[in-house]
């Protein structure tokens, strides 16, 4: 069966399930970049970096590519597919942006 839509929210349940089947896997995915040229680093929503002074993307931020980035708020600019990383750099999981800013308590 081909899906021809699909909604940011199944993308993360996918990749939530990909991460359960083999966290490794997914970490060793979503830590991987590979060079790119001026057009995609300059895309408008294509999330982009630049690492020992190469351009570069992962595959977090092409999926940010397509699902747009925030217009406006604190997190402006950022795309608003995220994933979960433990502390020992393991990715546990994948969320939506939340693109508010922190409560801080007293």
């Amino acid at each position: 069966m081909i899906k021809e839509n699909i909604t940011l929210d199944e993308v993360i349940g996918f990749l939530n399930e990909l991460t359960t089947l083999d966290p490794n896997m997914v970490t060793d995915w979503i830590n991987a970049r590979v060079v790119c040229n001026k057009d995609i680093y300059e895309h408008p929503t294509v999330q982009c970096g630049t690492w020992n002074g190469k351009k570069k993307v992962g595959a977090l931020g092409i999926l940010n590519g397509l699902f747009g980035s925030f217009d406006e708020g604190p997190k402006k600019g950022w795309g608003v597919l995220a994933a979960v990383i433990e502390k020992d750099g393991l990715v546990c999981g994948f969320k939506r942006t939340e693109n508010t800013v922190p409560i801080e308590v007293e």
